[in-house]
């Protein structure tokens, strides 16, 4: 009896022992896959940023390039030269001196055109420049600027080809400016980036003068930083196998292939990067289960108990890794549900000067939607609703910046928004900080619209301005003004007193002006001593008025430096007219109000 009671017993302890094993078993590789989904998660996470980072800096380049031309157009008499056809050598090589001198682009290749697509001007990163004459004309553009990547004889380039106008709007010529990929690649190694930029081997035979010299077979690299380490590494690879877009995961590192097209949408590179991954996977591989089995085989109970408490310990430990993860990115990253905030990193805390998430929800401002500042150009969160996050995950392939007013303090971020997991309602919403690259674009495009005596608006600003304010006239219906003025014998001031004291004079009457008009109206200087106002919604007779009181206000001055009067023509805005018939009728009045004494205001 004691034997069959014996028997029975370690029968059913060897049933229980075998059903423990086996749930154990089947828990164990279950563990195994999920850690290998995170694992994926987590590179893929890294590779979005990496893109993100190198789209975000090429974007950056190519528009502080157009800016830069811009300004080079506005600040100099490029277009009266270009539309002379004369380019003295030693004129443009100072201008690119200057730039190097007071902007941070030190290798800059500027071109000029005529408007027949005939080049002027050439200047290369090479002392020599043979082969200039044989150049292909550029194709004058359509567009008032134009950029892309392309590859020439020297270099992988990125191109801002802007149109030069007269002052009637009419197309004179182009300028080129061109600026290869360094200074992008040494924008990447602050993030810890390595990167190589290798040119499609079809281009080979193009480029004749290679600026850096560097080749793996038919291949060139476009980058003089790139270090031998990675040369030899693709080298060894192939680097056919990475001219494609996508990443691979070799050893310890993830290698991302970013194509670089040019106009036509052709993959002419491929933006290389290196990101070390140990990091991301050391502490997955830490992870063990052998004390776990152990425990499983001395008793079902303790088995049992250990299963439960292992899926807990695992949910901790992934729970951790990402919390490691977020706390060290130099983003802000806020994980929320779509009801309220669930967490944030230590970064969010720092940005919003708060100790805990808990702080930040108890304070004034408890929701990230009011810290955000309406500004066009940047994230409207009334436009995009109450789930403004929602918006910016249905919509991927845009690109979002938001604008925040932080406790006095102006930040600027790129957003972007990805689910926690596809079949959860849990949204991760990552803030990349571009404040610094965001005030000097801003700097770049005020210096490029800007008079930089007077610092009201040029006249480039005031022709785009004006046709503006012509089309929603003509569309709505509405009243428009144009008063053009000139100081009356402004040269016998420069001839008498000096052009310090004239330039003193101009300065003080665009002072005068601007505390006169309206915020609305747009005020600008159109050449040496003529001015001119865009008055909005402004009839004949109010904006006659508006001249008068601005005729009386500089003769009865008494501040000023030396007396000075203006003569001044008024228009009222005909329908269907253009911006050079309005002007061309002010203009005209103003010529009336000279002829027949100056000190007076002429209607047209």
């Amino acid at each position: 009896m004691r034997k069959n009671n014996l028997k029975r017993l370690v029968f059913a302890a060897l049933l229980l022992f075998g059903v423990a094993a086996l749930n154990l078993y089947f828990f164990y590789f279950k563990m195994l896959k999920k850690e290998e989904e995170a694992k994926r998660y987590a590179i893929k996470e890294e590779v979005s940023r990496l893109q993100t980072i190198l789209d975000r800096t090429i974007d950056d380049k190519q528009k502080a390039l157009n800016a830069i031309a811009l300004a080079l157009e506005f600040d100099s008499n490029i277009t009266k030269r270009v539309a002379a056809g004369k380019i003295p050598e030693n004129y443009a090589v100072s201008l690119m001196q200057q730039l190097r001198r007071f902007s941070n682009y030190k290798n800059i290749w500027m071109q000029l055109y005529d408007k027949k697509g005939r080049m002027l001007f050439y200047q290369s990163w090479v002392k020599e420049q043979d082969g200039a004459g044989e150049i292909v004309r550029m194709p004058f553009p359509k567009r008032r600027i134009v950029d892309y990547i392309d590859v020439d004889v020297y270099d992988l380039c990125i191109n801002s080809l802007l149109k030069l106008q007269d002052e009637r709007g009419e197309g004179v010529g182009a300028l080129n400016l061109k600026a290869h990929f360094n200074s992008i690649s040494a924008e990447l190694t602050k993030y810890g980036i390595d990167s190589v930029v290798v040119v499609d081997k079809t281009y080979r035979t193009r480029l004749s003068q290679p600026f850096t010299n560097k080749f793996i077979g038919d291949y060139y690299i476009a980058n003089l930083d790139a270090s031998k380490e990675k040369l030899d590494f693709l080298k060894n690879l192939g680097v056919d196998r990475l001219m494609r877009p996508g990443y691979l995961v070799i050893g310890e590192q993830i290698v991302l292939s970013y194509p670089l097209k040019n106009r036509e949408g052709r993959s002419i590179a491929y933006y290389i990067l290196f990101e070390n991954a140990a990091s991301i996977v050391a502490k997955l591989e830490e992870k063990t289960f052998i004390e776990a089995m152990k425990i499983a085989f001395v008793t079902l109970f303790f088995v049992i108990l250990a299963v439960f408490s292992y899926e807990a310990y695992l949910n901790r430990a992934q729970k951790r890794y990402y919390r490691s993860i977020i706390d060290h990115s130099r983003n802000v990253i806020v994980i929320t549900d779509g009801r309220q905030i669930i967490d944030v990193n230590e970064m969010f805390l720092e940005y919003f000067g708060v100790d805990s998430l808990k702080a930040f929800v108890n304070s004034k401002k408890r929701c990230l939607r009011d810290y955000f500042v309406k500004e066009e150009g940047y994230l409207d969160i009334d436009e995009a609703g109450e789930k403004w996050f929602e918006y910016v995950y249905r919509n991927p392939n845009k690109k979002y910046k938001a604008k925040l007013d932080i406790e006095g303090k102006i930040y600027y971020f790129l957003v972007s928004v990805s689910k926690v997991k596809a079949d959860e309602m849990l949204y991760s919403i990552v803030m990349a900080d571009i404040t610094t690259e965001e005030n000097y674009r801003r700097k770049l495009e005020k210096t490029a619209v800007t008079d930089p005596l007077t610092g009201i608006y040029n006249r480039g600003f005031f022709q785009e301005r004006l046709k503006e304010e012509l089309l929603f006239a003509q569309r709505y219906s509405r009243p428009l003004s144009l008063m053009v003025m000139d100081i009356d014998h402004f040269k016998k001031i420069n001839d008498k007193f000096g052009h310090d004291v004239g330039d003193r004079v101009l300065v003080e009457i665009a002072q005068l002006i601007s505390e006169q008009i309206r915020p609305s109206d747009i005020f600008c200087r159109i050449g040496g001593e003529e001015f001119a106002i865009i008055l909005r919604e402004t009839s004949l007779k109010d904006a006659v008025r508006a001249a008068k009181k601005i005729n009386r206000l500089i003769r009865e001055n008494k501040k000023m430096l030396v007396p000075v009067t203006v003569s001044i023509g008024v228009v009222e805005y005909i329908k269907g007219e253009s911006e050079a018939d309005i002007y061309k009728r002010a203009d005209y009045a103003l010529y009336k109000a000279k002829t027949s004494g100056r000190d007076r205001v002429v209607i047209g």
